[in-house]
């Protein structure tokens, strides 16, 4: 199996990230083995026979799942893309700092009431407006998961993670726009024996990677 990720309650409750994908079962040779799942927080499960292992979800940086292992082997027998990546920052709405930002690529909520949450899941600008003398922030970055191997390959190694919450280095940035990139997940690893996965790209959010 996978192996399981990191919770984290930035967004208010807690959310599970990077899960390790699921190596491919094996069906064709002595000392058959299924596939393994999906580890917790978005890691794809592998495939068993001449079927492809499973892709990472999406905003969670999870790897994909190993493809599984029989000859001849089908066309659907390929390593499953890793999870794109995701990038959250917070800051409560007393702290003279104000998040705006795509609405339908990195909404802006609040859960209590209290703290202001952009939740990026696409490359967009993060806009601040500082109203205080400098504010700090929490952050959460979680780069793209690695694709999934083929020939009963195995899971692919979910996306690097860095946080501050809670009680980490917060992080300044500028006002005005900020870049945001969102980690591409490892593309999905073409039907050849012995092909290992792709990995997937970083997340960025100021200096934080």
């Amino acid at each position: 199996a996978g192996g399981a990720g990191a919770p984290n309650a930035i967004l208010g409750s807690a959310t599970t990230y990077a899960g390790g994908g699921g190596g491919g079962g094996v069906t064709c040779r002595p000392g058959t083995s299924p596939p393994g799942s999906g580890g917790a927080g978005g890691g794809g499960a592998g495939g068993a026979g001449q079927n492809g292992g499973t892709a990472g979800t999406v905003n969670t940086g999870g790897g994909g799942g190993g493809a599984g292992n029989r000859y001849p082997p089908g066309a659907n027998n390929i390593g499953g893309a890793g999870g794109s990546g995701i990038v959250v920052a917070r800051a409560p709405s007393s702290a003279g700092v104000i998040f705006t930002t795509c609405s339908a690529c990195a909404p802006v909520t609040s859960t209590d009431g209290v703290n202001q949450i952009a939740e990026i899941k696409t490359s967009t600008n993060l806009n601040i407006l500082d109203t205080g003398c400098g504010v700090a922030f929490d952050y959460l970055v979680v780069a793209g998961g690695g694709g999934g191997g083929v020939d009963a390959g195995g899971g692919g190694g979910s996306g690097g993670y860095r946080s501050s919450f809670p009680g980490g280095t917060k992080l300044f940035l500028q006002p005005g726009p900020n870049a945001i990139t969102i980690g591409a997940g490892g593309a999905a690893t073409p039907n050849s024996p012995g092909t290992v996965g792709n990995n997937g790209t970083n997340s960025l959010i100021g200096y934080i990677h």
